[in-house]
């Protein structure tokens, strides 16, 4: 059977990101090793961002079978809501405490879960409605911003939010499938994943520097609040 024709770029940011994040993961979790309540979130936040990309480079690389593909497709899927549950599972676990941080951690596997769940039983979903469900998954951290902005800072939660909205617009242009520039080399999907990686990049460079700050207290317990930068 015929492959269908797709833009030559198609998944190659993604393949490129996913060695970035897998060197940027060994390094961090090589730094924190040797503490284990900061080793947990590093690691489930890293393991999240090679996970997304190293996937679904994975799923848009190569020309699958109808079958291989929908496999594919449903891990890709997955592996984004894990994503959205990871990058924040970091901040509530080193940011919050008692049961907000309970809640918020319970929230991350939710993400997960549901998500996944969704991507398993309805790969098929239109374009606008996945992208409606990231979106929704996303904005389930707004309850617990106001506590993370006191306790992990202002300045890094900004930075977070930053990288959340450019996902947003990543999401937008899934939907509408504009604008498509060059459509056999880099089309509207190329144009989504580019943006992706932009905000995994905008995000990493505001969410690691929570966890260096948490690891660099000696003898506070997971539940301290992190200091904010002087």
């Amino acid at each position: 059977m015929k492959t269908q024709a797709k833009p030559s770029m198609r998944g190659r940011s993604h393949e490129w990101a996913a060695y970035l994040f897998l060197i940027l993961a060994l390094l961090g979790l090589k730094t924190h090793w040797n503490q284990p309540l900061v080793f947990i979130p590093s690691l489930v936040y890293h393991l999240s961002l090679v996970l997304l990309f190293s996937t679904s480079a994975v799923y848009h690389r190569p020309n699958w079978s109808p079958k291989s593909r929908q496999l594919w497709r449903k891990i890709d899927h997955c592996s984004i809501y894990g994503l959205i549950g990871g990058s924040l599972f970091p901040l509530v676990y080193l940011g919050l405490e008692g049961h907000q941080r309970t809640w918020a951690i319970a929230t991350c596997v939710g993400i997960a879960v549901l998500g996944s769940i969704k991507s398993l039983i309805w790969i098929k979903a239109p374009k606008p409605v996945s992208a409606a469900l990231f979106v929704l998954m996303s904005f389930a951290s707004i309850p617990f911003l106001p506590a993370l902005s006191k306790s992990v800072g202002a300045d890094l939660m900004i930075g977070v939010l930053i990288g959340g909205l450019t996902y947003i617009l990543g999401a937008v242009v899934y939907a509408l499938k504009k604008p498509d520039p060059v459509p056999s080399v880099f089309g509207y999907h190329e144009l989504f994943h580019l943006l992706v990686v932009i905000a995994a990049l905008i995000q990493y460079a505001h969410i690691r520097p929570v966890i260096d700050r948490y690891a660099a207290i000696s003898g506070r317990s997971v539940s301290s609040e992190i200091p904010k930068k002087p």
